[in-house]
């Protein structure tokens, strides 16, 4: 390079240095002028600054610098400047330069002008497209798929418009996931116009990320597309995340993910399904996979799934319109010793509870029978007009007897009054306290005893 030569390079990157750094004053707010300064000084400084503003804005100068300080580089940055003089338009060799610079760090202008170039490719596929942002970034025009994947997804104006602001990162994830994304896939995502806040919001969310990140493209697509503007959905999600791996499960399985959809009454249904029947519930998906029609049994088997915590362990509420069901869970899918419910047939409410086989499976059931009738008063509340207890001889029942039943007869075989003997039972002193003394009914046979109150 001549000495004029090099002298103007210097010049010129003098002047976008200055220039950058009044810009960068000028948008925090910053006075470049001392407050010493008199008015013969800022007007000298303002009309020098005129000039460098002229410099650095002059696109021949740029130009000539940016091909003058490749050919300095020779060997480093032929494949840059190869690529540089096949541009033909003023304006995109200027904004080379702007975006990309003159190319001084040494490790910078190996990675542009490595693999014959194609960084410099990507950057003019991005300019052709108005793609603005990402050419400015080195590990998005270094990678040989960002550009083309972004331009086939910019396609669409809707994911244009709600993807462009992403910052970088968050946007390269989106690409390693739906880069080279195929027409039917394409076309399942256009047509879902929240597609892309939709994946934001389960990809932002640290507890959803994990186990949102392990479907793939299509099941990534197929999942938002079903569920992703259910807020219930994102909720329970986020309060069990086991269900997207649950969803992926099944999905797997056409015949059985096209049942849960096909026969839920709605999207809830379908949520509580994937939460009754974890990812690790092989019992009852060997079950669904040898009959899918057992899916339709299911999957509307109850309107509300709660789970609560009890002494270290955790039960779920299965709740539809007359039935509460109670079941402990367990790793792999629930407790099944005994099918703990509570029922209520116009106005009258019954209890089949039995906590004595949980206790020998080695959970601490103190208090639980106590819990699941005050989940059950407080679910089916003013409906309740009276209380039923039926009372039993059973093997699985503690000496073989429930409880209701071993306190009424060892009372009842001392004294015959039957009143006496349903008073001195764990029942009535329970429901008592709820206002429901009057005995309506009494029936005793060999080994069963009904007892009926209401208030």
């Amino acid at each position: 390079m001549s000495g004029r030569s090099y002298l103007q390079s210097k010049v010129i990157d003098s002047a976008f240095e200055l220039n950058s750094t009044v810009k960068q004053f000028n948008d925090d707010g910053i006075s470049i002028y001392r407050p010493e300064m008199t008015p013969s000084q800022i007007q000298q400084l303002d009309q020098a600054l005129f000039v460098v503003k002229d410099i650095a804005g002059s696109k021949e100068l740029v130009v000539n610098t940016m091909i003058q300080k490749l050919e300095s580089y020779g060997n480093d940055a032929s494949e840059i400047l190869q690529k540089y003089r096949q541009i033909d338009n003023s304006a995109e060799k200027y904004a080379f330069y702007v975006d990309l610079g003159f190319f001084e760090d040494p490790a910078i202008r190996k990675l542009f002008n490595a693999n014959q170039g194609k960084a410099i490719d990507n950057w003019r596929l991005c300019y052709a497209n108005g793609i603005t942002v990402e050419r400015k970034s080195l590990s998005f025009l270094t990678n040989e798929k960002y550009a083309k994947d972004l331009v086939k997804l910019y396609e669409d104006t809707n994911i244009r418009n709600t993807l462009e602001p992403f910052e970088i990162t968050k946007k390269q994830k989106f690409l390693d996931t739906y880069g080279n994304i195929s027409d039917p896939d394409f076309a399942k995502m256009k047509a879902n116009t929240n597609f892309v806040n939709e994946w934001e919001r389960y990809y932002d969310d640290l507890i959803t990320r994990t186990n949102f990140n392990s479907l793939n493209q299509t099941k990534q697509i197929e999942f938002l597309e079903r569920y992703g503007a259910s807020e219930a959905m994102y909720l329970r999600v986020k309060n069990n995340p086991d269900i997207i791996l649950s969803f992926s499960k099944y999905a797997q399985r056409p015949e059985l993910i096209s049942n849960i959809q096909l026969y839920s009454a709605d999207i809830k249904n379908e949520i509580i399904f994937f939460e009754r029947f974890s990812s690790k519930n092989e019992e009852w998906f060997n079950i669904f996979k040898n009959d899918p029609l057992e899916i339709t049994y299911e999957i509307n088997y109850c309107e509300e799934r709660l789970v609560k915590t009890f002494n270290h362990f955790k039960y779920e509420k299965l709740i539809s319109r007359d039935e509460i069901v109670f079941n402990i869970l367990t790793d792999t899918g629930i407790d099944t010793s005994w099918a703990n419910n509570s029922k209520i047939i116009s106005g009258e409410l019954s209890f089949d509870i039995n906590t004595s086989q949980l206790k020998q499976n080695g959970y601490n059931v103190k208090g639980l029978g106590q819990k699941w009738v005050d989940d059950t008063f407080e679910i089916f509340d003013d409906r309740i007009n009276s209380v039923k207890a039926e009372w039993t001889e059973n093997i699985n029942y503690p000496g073989g007897e429930s409880l209701g039943y071993k306190e009424f007869i060892n009372v009842y075989e001392n004294t015959y009054d039957q009143i006496e003997a349903v008073k001195a039972t764990t029942f009535y002193k329970t429901m008592s306290s709820r206002k429901f003394i009057n005995i309506k009914d009494i029936l005793i046979n060999q080994g069963y005893i009904k007892v009926i109150l209401t208030k």
